[in-house]
């Protein structure tokens, strides 16, 4: 899968969490440095979100490889009190992995155990990740 297909599985998956949300794919080639999907559940913040897709290559680290563009938006967006986050889906042989960052990180040192892991044709843990704000990476 490419990325504009898992952003549409986790869209998906956050629809069927949040019957009554909201979810819109925002960026474009017009739109450069804005994140890919805006996500809003009731009760919740907003939360804009960038997704990228990477293989789990180089073992205990996961390159995030945001744009310089990507990374100044977001950390705005956020000076303004706007929830934003990085979610990496990392591949590994045949299985898919979450890993949800600070706009922020560049690279992380993580084990692949430590990810969210999605079962297959299962959903993404969707309403951990929107209970669960990142932490921030130092």
């Amino acid at each position: 899968m490419n990325e504009v297909e898992h952003q549409r599985k986790v869209m998906q998956d956050f629809k069927a969490a949040f019957p009554k949300a909201y979810a819109i794919k925002m960026s474009n080639r017009f739109l450069a440095g804005i994140p890919d999907l805006m996500l809003k559940a009731p009760g919740h913040e907003i939360l804009f979100v960038e997704m990228k897709v990477t293989d789990y290559k180089k073992k205990g680290f996961v390159n995030v490889d945001t744009t310089r563009i990507q990374q100044e938006t977001m950390a705005k967006m956020g000076m303004a009190g706007i929830r934003c986050e990085v979610w990496v889906v990392v591949t590994n042989d045949d299985d898919l992995y979450m890993l949800r960052v600070p706009p922020e990180a560049t690279r992380v040192e993580c084990s692949i155990e430590s990810l969210a892991k999605k079962e297959k044709r299962g959903p993404w843990p969707i309403v951990e990740f929107i209970n669960n704000p990142v932490r921030i990476y130092t």
